[in-house]
């Protein structure tokens, strides 16, 4: 059984009173079971988005079309009971903000109470040993006061690790974490670092990781897929990407880094709903060509990553790269 999970021309555009947001628009992509992906990329990008879509967590508003398989079964047209049984389960999401991801009334405990009482239909009052447990796995000294305290009352580390222990709480082979060190200092994007590599080593857990966090992408990832106006501009094995990036844009990401040369990058992530005609990176790259601005370029290869620029397209004479 494939448990990979297959994205195939996947579409989210989202009716807006601004017009159709093009949130993803056209993805192809394999997530490698046994692997931690990195998507990187601006806000805007369509990283979340693709993200959610895995689990079907869209807004009403969204206009769906492709297919995401999983286990040979496709998620995205999947009756809502079915993937209702998927979601915690088998592919769990970590969403990106704690502060916003519990509900300020309900206790850490009976936010994980919960997933047992659902899924494995444990009786109410044998929840909170399972709980306590899952808490201790992950390294709380006082789980008890952890069970009982509210998510504000929580530091942001301790937050992002309470949420990451709901997440792991069934065991679930696939994790989708959005964002997880957004907005910790680094001492605690260390701990998080620690925490999903340990996901990994120990208890074999494939990781779809969104982040801004090139530094954290590059320490924790095996792959990586950099996303820009809702399309996938590069993607392939971490090294290859850092040490040799093929798009303008990925060079551009890595250099606007606070340990690179820290440029950034000239001018402004497209508006979703009015993407410019040809490469959706052609306003802001300094390697633009005639062409870039009229027609849209295919996923090119290139010493094992695959780019989307013609600057790779040997058909048309054009192989100098960057």
């Amino acid at each position: 059984m494939n448990v990979d999970i297959r994205i195939s021309d996947l579409m989210i555009h989202f009716y807006t009173k601004e017009g159709m947001v093009r949130a993803v628009d056209g993805v192809d992509l394999v997530f490698n079971n046994g692997k931690i992906t990195g998507i990187v990329g601006e806000t805007g990008s369509g990283k979340s988005v693709l993200g959610l879509s895995i689990l079907n967590l869209l807004a009403s508003n969204a206009k769906k079309s492709g297919s995401i398989f999983y286990k040979d079964e496709e998620l995205l047209s999947m009756d809502e009971e079915r993937i209702q049984n998927i979601r915690g389960k088998e592919i769990s999401i970590i969403p990106q903000n704690p502060s916003t991801a519990f509900n300020p009334i309900l206790k850490i405990g009976e936010h994980i109470n919960e997933l047992f009482y659902y899924h494995e239909k444990v009786k109410k009052k044998s929840c909170k040993e399972k709980t306590l447990d899952v808490l201790r796995k992950f390294s709380f000294l006082s789980p008890g006061r952890i069970y009982n305290s509210y998510s504000f009352q929580l530091s942001g580390g301790m937050s992002q690790r309470a949420l990451t222990a709901m997440g792991m709480a069934l065991n679930p082979k696939w994790i989708i974490a959005d964002e997880p060190t957004k907005g910790l200092d680094a001492i605690i994007r260390n701990q998080v670092y620690k925490v999903f590599k340990g996901l990994k080593e120990d208890k074999g857990v494939s990781i779809i990781l969104i982040t801004h966090d090139l530094m954290l992408a590059r320490k924790l990832c095996d792959e990586i897929v950099v996303m820009y106006g809702g399309k996938v501009l590069e993607q392939g094995d971490k090294e290859e990407i850092f040490s040799s990036p093929k798009h303008p844009y990925t060079r551009g990401l890595i250099d606007a880094q606070p340990n690179r040369k820290l440029i950034a990058i000239e001018g402004m992530a497209p508006n979703l709903t009015n993407l410019p005609n040809g490469c959706r990176f052609h306003t802001r790259c300094k390697y633009v060509k005639e062409i870039c601005r009229v027609s849209e370029p295919d996923m090119y290869s290139s010493e094992g990553s695959k780019v989307r620029c013609f600057l790779y397209d040997k058909s048309r004479g054009f192989e100098e790269g960057i």
